[in-house]
C-alpha cells in the first residue's frame, strides 16, 4: 500500500488544477505518479489522470486475489477486520451532538494510521431535542455552527486528509434521520453551509455526498464544487427483496439502478455502506457476483462494508434486526 502521504500529494495536485493550464496539470500529475509509484489498475495512466484525484488517490492496498481496481473499507465497531488485508479505509459514524466526538475522531484516526488505512467520517447532523422539524433551516441560519466548528477543527488538527460524509441518505422519506426527505433546496443550502465552515477548519477533507440511491436523488445534488465522491448505500436482505422485487437480488440487480442515477454527475462513485445478511454461503455467493460484476461499473472506485448489526427500527418489524457481519477475509 502507498502511505497516507498520498492523500496530501493528491490534494496538492487537485488544488493546482484551479490555477494551472492543462499542459502543466498533466506535467504535475505525471511527476506525481513517478514519485509516489502509484499504479492504476484496469486502465491506462493517461486516462486515469484525466479523470482526476480519485483514480490515483485511493490505491489497491495489496495484490488482491480478485484482481479488481476497486478499493475496500470497513465500518467495524468490534474490530473483526483489525488485521484483515486488503482494507484501505476505516469508517466511523460521529453525531455532532456527541460530547466525545473529538475524542472519537482522534482515537479512530490513530487506530487507522497504525493499520496504514485512511479514515472516513460520517458526520450525522442530528437535531437538538425538540428541533428536528426545523433542522435544515436551523443549520442554514447558523444555529449549529458551533457543532460544525467543533467537529471540523478536530478533523483539521489531524493534519491529514480525511473523507467526510455529511447528511447521508437525504433523499429517502424514512423517519430514521431528521435531515431525510426534507425540501431539496433547503438540504442543498444546509450541505453547502456545512462544507463552507468545515473547509475553513479542515482544508484537507474530501467530501462524500451520499444519497441512498433512490429515485429523486438528483434534486438533492449540491453541485460539483462541494462533491469529491458520490456515495451510495447497498444492502442485501433476501426477505426484503422477495417482498419488493419478487426475487432475491444479485449485486448487479441491486446496484445497477442506483449507479445509473448518479453517473450523470461525472464523479467517482463509492458504495459508502454495503452489507449482506444471511448464512455464510449466501454471503459468499453474493460477494462472488460482486467481484465478477464490479468491472461493469467503471466509475465505482471504493466499497465500504458495514460489518455490524443494524440499529433497531431501521427495517420494518417483519425483517427483524439484520446482522451484516461477514468473514473478514472476504476482500483478500
Amino acid at each position: 500500500m502507498q502511505g497516507l502521504q498520498m492523500f496530501d500529494d493528491a490534494r496538492s495536485a487537485r488544488r493546482g488544477q484551479l490555477k494551472a493550464e492543462p499542459y502543466y496539470i498533466l506535467m504535475i500529475a505525471l511527476c506525481l505518479l513517478a514519485v509516489s509509484g502509484i499504479i492504476v489498475r484496469g486502465q491506462d495512466a493517461i486516462g486515469a489522470l484525466t479523470w482526476g484525484w480519485a483514480n490515483t488517490l485511493l490505491p489497491i492496498t495489496s495484490e488482491l486475489k480478485h484482481g479488481q481496481r476497486v478499493n475496500y473499507g470497513v465500518y467495524d465497531p468490534h474490530q473483526h477486520f483489525s488485521k484483515a488485508k486488503g482494507v484501505a479505509i476505516d469508517h466511523i459514524f460521529v453525531s455532532w451532538l456527541s460530547p466525545d466526538s473529538s475524542d472519537v475522531i482522534s482515537s479512530s484516526f490513530e487506530e487507522a494510521k497504525k493499520k496504514n488505512r485512511w479514515l472516513m467520517i460520517t458526520v450525522e447532523p442530528f437535531a437538538v431535542e425538540g428541533r428536528g422539524y426545523g433542522l435544515l433551516n436551523d443549520i442554514v441560519a447558523g444555529t449549529y455552527d458551533q457543532k460544525i466548528d467543533l467537529v471540523c477543527r478536530r478533523i483539521g488538527f489531524l493534519q491529514s486528509s480525511v473523507l467526510v460524509r455529511w447528511g447521508h441518505e437525504m433523499e429517502t422519506t424514512d423517519v430514521r434521520y431528521p435531515w431525510s426527505g426534507a425540501n431539496a433546496d433547503t438540504y442543498k443550502e444546509a450541505y453547502r453551509h456545512f462544507v463552507l465552515r468545515c473547509r475553513a477548519n479542515a482544508p484537507n477533507i474530501y467530501l462524500v455526498w451520499s444519497p441512498k440511491g433512490a429515485p429523486g436523488l438528483a434534486k438533492y445534488y449540491p453541485g460539483r464544487s462541494v462533491v469529491d465522491l458520490v456515495g451510495l448505500s447497498l444492502y442485501a436482505l433476501p426477505a426484503y427483496d422477495l417482498d419488493h422485487f419478487g426475487k432475491v437480488m444479485s449485486f448487479r440487480d441491486a446496484f445497477m439502478p442506483k449507479y445509473n442515477r448518479v453517473v450523470v454527475f461525472d464523479r467517482p462513485v463509492m458504495i459508502a455502506e454495503m452489507g449482506i445478511s444471511g448464512d455464510p454461503k449466501y454471503q459468499a455467493d453474493w460477494m462472488a457476483d460482486f467481484f465478477r460484476s464490479v468491472q461493469n461499473f467503471p466509475l465505482l472506485r471504493t466499497v465500504v462494508y458495514f460489518n455490524a448489526k443494524d440499529n433497531p427500527g431501521a427495517w420494518a418489524d417483519k425483517y427483524g434486526i439484520p446482522i451484516w457481519t461477514i468473514d473478514p477475509t472476504i476482500f483478500e
